[in-house]
């Protein structure tokens, strides 16, 4: 398992604008992302690879949970997205 950096993903509705998220945890059957917005479970793209450690992942991958991450007042900070990987 690599525990942080950040991981590029090529969502299938947009493939040639490869887009990066930092990544809480990783490990070779998927990944813990944040992101700004919610994502709908079933999304898939292409998981490109893995920084700082430089790890190519190119394999298919799909979301298959995102939730709201809240403050101690309860307000929205950001979302996190599990991704697998295929």
């Amino acid at each position: 398992m690599v525990a942080a950096g950040s991981v590029s993903i090529a969502w299938h509705h947009d493939h040639e604008c490869p887009q990066i998220y930092p990544a809480l945890d990783v490990s070779e059957k998927g990944a813990r992302i944040e992101v700004s917005c919610l994502m709908p479970e079933g999304l898939t793209g292409r998981a490109i690879g893995h920084e700082p450690s430089g790890v190519c992942i190119d394999r298919p991958a799909m979301v298959v949970w995102c939730r709201a991450v809240r403050d101690d007042r309860g307000f929205l900070r950001h979302y996190e997205a599990g991704i697998r990987f295929f």
